[in-house]
């Protein structure tokens, strides 16, 4: 059973920097959807218009990351934490395309629904992610996986608000949920 947890203890062999640089990867492009849809979202949404009181009703689009915990354990039980990793990262691939197609002035509800979708497997590939950052590190190795893994959290979340937004009043929406 070829997995990402058998290459990391592998990796782990050589270097553990591949471990830590693949952790901090896999970390930031979970916390980029995160950080688009908790941080930049609303400030387009009040671009475009939206009231407050509907922007305040999206933050339901959070709930998936609290409440991960309740499907946390069949991820941990059926599949590779490769094959759950491989499989949220496309899913969130197309999610990203389909809202490029729907912009919020006038496709909101529908837009949310994408959203609150992403939102529900970015939350499944991070329950993927720590348990891979468990099982493919050591005990001298988990303090650097930690820091790598919040490095990648911040980077990523640089990337959903901080690149993301300059993207969206250049380009507009469509052009910035692709990039």
């Amino acid at each position: 059973m070829l997995h990402l947890t058998g290459i990391a203890e592998q990796s782990t062999r050589a270097t553990p920097y591949i471990v830590l640089g693949l952790l901090s990867g896999l970390y930031a492009a979970q916390s980029a959807t995160g950080s688009m849809v908790q941080t930049a979202l609303p400030v387009a949404l009040r671009d475009t218009g939206v009231s407050l009181d509907r922007i305040g009703f999206l933050a339901i689009l959070i709930m998936p990351w609290a409440l991960k915990f309740l499907w946390a354990p069949l991820v941990d039980r059926f599949g590779t934490q490769r094959n759950w990793i491989l499989v949220c990262q496309l899913a969130l691939i197309v999610f990203f395309g389909v809202a490029a197609r729907l912009p919020p002035e006038t496709h909101l509800p529908s837009l949310s629904i994408v959203l609150l979708a992403m939102a529900f497997v970015a939350a499944t590939q991070d329950v993927a992610t720590d348990s891979l950052a468990v099982h493919a590190t050591t005990q001298e190795t988990r303090g650097k996986a930690s820091g790598a893994s919040t490095a990648g959290g911040y980077l990523g979340f640089l990337i959903g608000s901080g690149l993301w937004l300059p993207i969206y009043a250049y380009a507009g929406w469509a052009a910035s949920m692709w990039a």
